[in-house]
Order: C-alpha cells, then sequence, then structure tokens
C-alpha cells in the first residue's frame, strides 16, 4: 500500500512484437542518433567489421540499417505498449552478423544458423507502462 493510500489497479497494457521490416523510421528512434547528425551504433557494431564500420562514418551506418530493413530477414523486433514504441531487440541468424560469425571467442556450438541477440533497448518513457 502506498504512503497515500490504496492505488488504482493498472490496466493492462497491449504490447505487440513486430519485426522490422519496414518500419526503419521505428528502428532509428530506437537505435539512431538523438540529434540530427550525432553518433549512433545503429545496433551494427556486431554486424559488422570493423573496417566496415569505420568506413562511411554515420552516413553509411544509418544507410545500412535502411537495407537491413527493406531486406528479407529483419535486422530485430520492435514492441510498441498500448501502440506507442517501446522497445527493441536487434537480432538476425549469426550468418548474418559479419563480426559474430569471424569472432575466434565466439565459436559455433554446432551447425544450426541460430538467432544471435546482440542489444535490447527500452524506451525511458515506456519502462513504467508494462
Amino acid at each position: 500500500m502506498s504512503p497515500r493510500g490504496p492505488r488504482a489497479p493498472l490496466a493492462p497494457a497491449e504490447v505487440e512484437v513486430v519485426p522490422a521490416t519496414g518500419r526503419f523510421a521505428d528502428v532509428a528512434r530506437m537505435v539512431g542518433p538523438s540529434v540530427s547528425g550525432g553518433q549512433a551504433c545503429w545496433c551494427l557494431s556486431h554486424r559488422l567489421l570493423t573496417a566496415q564500420l569505420k568506413d562511411g562514418g554515420t552516413e553509411r551506418r544509418e544507410e545500412v540499417m535502411r537495407e537491413l530493413c527493406e531486406g528479407p530477414v529483419p535486422p530485430g523486433l520492435l514492441a510498441y505498449v498500448d501502440g506507442e514504441l517501446a522497445g527493441w531487440v536487434g537480432a538476425a541468424p549469426r550468418s548474418s552478423m559479419s563480426y559474430v560469425e569471424s569472432s575466434s571467442r565466439l565459436v559455433r556450438a554446432h551447425d544450426d544458423d541460430v538467432w544471435v541477440v546482440i542489444c535490447l533497448r527500452i524506451r525511458p518513457s515506456s519502462a513504467g507502462a508494462v
């Protein structure tokens, strides 16, 4: 019980999780720069090799993520709470992630092309919504 008295029960939230395919604007809100022209990882650090990350700078990273969002395999999943963008999970098949695939530390345990989760973000304004 709150010091101010009983709290009203929260209404159940409607949570929807969808592939990021065709949703670049929402992906950009989650992993792009917070200010125009600012730096951002674009959730690419495990998808690309270091040389690829350095080549082309921020503009190239945005372009790569835009291409991934239009490709046949989504670069991750977006979560919406009551229709509002709430979260991001960067995930894809291991074979599509150059850095992970070439890593000597992340050795394959089997031949299956498992999906790898590389990033998880929750928008601060939506953290209390669920």
